[in-house]
């Protein structure tokens, strides 16, 4: 059973492209009227001519071939704020345009919405389960040619055993118009080894490579003193050790810290505890803390999820976190382990460096990155000090955050930890 969430970027379920009503028309007329913008860009889902193309184009064609042979396509061009009117009265049967997410279910089934399913089969939209693999054997799955949500879906299938069709469609350099990836016959040049990569690198290579291409990256740097916080830690641990001659004390990490400063921050700046919803014309602020965190594994990178963060102290925070790791390592990790965070941190402090871009883990809008800590002079106003200064890199969503929010975040956590009592206020 698989144990990770996998990003499908289109999943058409082309056996449920509509409701009873609707398809009881389209086989009475014979025709299935596909609508799109006619204002869309020649990049998504029209040419330079105003002429229907893309993948959702694809999808929509390959929609009214499983139809029936006797069904004749047609797309019908509508206005941008007419486009749910166009479904909700029945001018068109389904839309091609990724912000169809926004219409009712009951009238069109979306194939554009990023579609999750994890190892049991469950698939999931718009994180609610809407069916398992088992109930699309026989079935058509649409997906984007040469992807690795393709590579994954097929594995999956044949894990799991369910005999369905796969079809492939073009991106004609939907969206971001990259040209294609270069075949090179690398042993011309020398000799090679080829490594399969791990099922987890494949995954989170999908997420990370859709991420960055979707979320408009900003870093915003800065430093924070720790000198303190981190003699604190070390004597705390000191003294437990010294209560608990068996070894098996807790031990306090500077992760624990983080968190802890992070969740205060979140709370003074809540539009970095929030989400995009899927039209992103709406911005979801959570109540709730879920913190996640990298972690480095043997097969490759994972982020458990520490929940309710708020809720817990110092101590239940180190322990729970260790144990999160502990997991992560042996392999063990769930779904509901590495789901539901609202901030991640990427903490590189035990390695080294003085700075990065962490990639921002949708749907989250902040991801925090941690350097190594490092012994510098600073300027206490009458001489150069010995302070331990810890690099801070903050990786935001611009759509939701601007720069001085984050300058402002950034400001605020570094204040949290060179003095831990603001958490408290």
């Amino acid at each position: 059973m698989r144990r990770f969430l996998v990003l499908a970027t289109v999943l058409a379920l082309t056996s449920q492209a509509a409701t009873a009503g609707t398809l009881e028309r389209i086989r009475d007329s014979g025709t299935f009227r596909m609508g799109y913008r006619a204002d869309a860009k020649p990049y998504s889902y029209q040419n330079e001519q105003g002429q229907p193309a893309g993948y959702l184009v694809d999808l929509c064609l390959e929609i009214a071939r499983a139809l029936g042979p006797d069904i004749n396509p047609q797309f019908v061009r509508v206005a941008a704020v007419q486009r749910f009117e166009a479904v909700r009265d029945g001018r068109v049967d389904i839309l091609c345009d990724p912000s169809s997410i926004t219409m009712p279910r009951r009238e069109i089934v979306d194939f554009s919405l990023p579609t999750y399913f994890d190892g049991a089969g469950v698939i999931f939209r718009s994180g609610k389960p809407i069916g398992r693999f088992e109930d699309f054997a026989g079935k058509r799955i649409g997906v984007l040619e040469g992807t690795t949500t393709e590579q994954t879906l097929r594995a999956s299938l044949g894990e799991l055993n369910v005999k369905a069709t796969i079809v492939t469609v073009r991106d004609h350099g939907a969206g971001l118009d990259l040209l294609p990836w270069p075949t090179v016959d690398f042993a011309r040049f020398g000799a090679i080894e080829t490594v399969p990569l791990s099922r987890i690198r494949k995954i989170s290579g999908a997420n990370l490579a859709r991420n960055w291409a979707m979320i408009p990256h900003v870093t915003q740097h800065d430093d924070a003193d720790i000198t303190e916080l981190e003699a604190l830690r070390v004597q705390i641990n000191k003294e437990n050790a010294a209560s608990d001659k068996s070894g098996a004390g807790i031990k306090l990490t500077m992760l624990a810290f983080l968190i802890k400063a992070v969740v205060a921050a979140l709370k003074k700046y809540p539009d970095f505890n929030a989400s995009l919803d899927a039209s992103g014309e709406n911005l979801v602020l959570k109540k709730y803390f879920h913190v996640g965190f990298a972690a480095d594994t043997p097969n490759g990178l994972v982020v458990p999820v520490l929940k309710d963060a708020d809720k817990k102290g110092i101590v239940q925070i180190a322990q729970e976190t260790s144990a999160l790791a502990a997991k992560a390592r042996d392999g063990k990790l769930g779904p509901a382990d590495m789901s539901g965070g609202c901030f991640s941190i990427s903490s590189l402090g035990g390695i080294g460096g003085t700075a990065f871009t962490p990639i921002v883990n949708a749907p989250e809008v902040a991801i925090l990155g941690v350097s190594k800590s490092s012994m510098k002079p600073v300027w206490d106003g009458k001489a150069f000090v010995p302070r331990l200064i810890v690099p801070l890199s903050l990786s935001y969503d611009h759509r939701v955050i601007d720069g001085a929010s984050a300058a402002r975040f950034t400001a605020y956590l570094a204040q949290l930890l060179g003095d831990m009592r603001r958490a408290l206020l």
